[in-house]
């Protein structure tokens, strides 16, 4: 009976740790079926990002270099793990919500988002850097 458990517990975890597998995109995929749609969807506005984040449906994921100073926002919980760290911590991060990478000026966020896709995230890319953010969320209290 014990090993009928095991085998079922065993059998369990693949088909959970499959799953993960399917949803995640290679990055041929994601080109071939990249469209106008896509393109508006992977940027996130600020009032989405505020209204995301206070429901804690959401994520902010700062991509910034170690070597770049440490932005905190008032109340709102932001995880750092710097875009040439990401391979190696991305697994950290939750797949029940979006994530939201966010950097100085766009470009490593914009990465970053399309390197969790591939990884089977929900990610979009804030539009403006942190900075913005943190001046957005101080202003919205």
């Amino acid at each position: 009976m014990k090993k009928i458990w095991l085998v079922c517990f065993v059998c369990l975890i693949c088909l959970i740790c499959l799953s993960d597998v399917a949803k995640a995109k290679s990055f041929d995929d994601y080109l071939r079926g990249y469209t106008h749609q896509e393109n508006s969807d992977s940027r996130i506005l600020f009032q989405e990002i505020y209204d995301m984040v206070s429901q804690g449906k959401a994520v902010i994921l700062d991509v910034r270099l170690d070597d770049e100073k440490t932005i905190e926002i008032e109340g709102v919980n932001v995880t750092r793990i710097p875009i040439n760290k990401l391979p190696d911590e991305y697994q950290t991060l939750p797949k029940d919500k979006l994530i939201i990478t966010v950097c100085a000026g766009g470009a490593r966020s914009m990465i970053a988002r399309l390197y969790l896709i591939t990884k089977g995230y929900n990610s979009r890319y804030a539009m403006y850097g942190i900075y913005d953010l943190k001046q957005g969320f101080a202003l919205a209290k």
